[in-house]
């Protein structure tokens, strides 16, 4: 970070966790894709559900 002190992304990320692993749960489940694609999960590797991977990674996030 440039900024001395950062800009406070991570305070507010933290905040709004919550809000943010929902809205991402809708946008990767909202995608019309099998397994993932470049707009809902990022680039591919391999053979890796990269959907249901991401899917999974946001359900552990949400839990407290």
């Amino acid at each position: 970070d440039s900024v001395a002190g950062g800009v406070g992304f991570a305070e507010r990320c933290h905040q709004r966790h919550r809000d943010l692993t929902e809205m991402a749960t809708k946008l990767v489940s909202g995608c019309g894709c099998r397994a993932g694609c470049p707009s809902c999960v990022g680039p591919g590797r391999g053979r890796v559900d990269g959907k249901a991977a991401t899917l999974r990674l946001l359900e552990l996030a949400r839990q407290p």
